[in-house]
């Protein structure tokens, strides 16, 4: 099976083929990653983000992401 890669068109990767540019991350960073979502998301500091929670989180990053936009910063993703 052979699915396009997202960054070039003409090259083709192998399903299962290991990107050697991509970065690997240690279960540490991950766990920090997530920690970090979570204590920014999770509102009511239950251990769940519900869809509110979510849909908050979502219309404050897209607010802030248009207020950068407006006053001509760039934004890191």
């Amino acid at each position: 099976m052979i699915r396009t890669d997202t960054d070039t068109v003409s090259r083709f990767n192998k399903v299962g083929e290991k990107d050697k540019n991509h970065p690997v991350y240690s279960d540490t960073q991950i766990e920090q990653v997530l920690e970090l979502a979570l204590k920014n998301t999770d509102m009511n500091g239950d251990g769940y983000i519900d869809y509110l929670e979510y849909k908050i989180s979502d219309y404050k990053a897209k607010k802030k992401q248009e207020d950068n936009l407006a006053r001509g910063l760039k934004i890191d993703q």
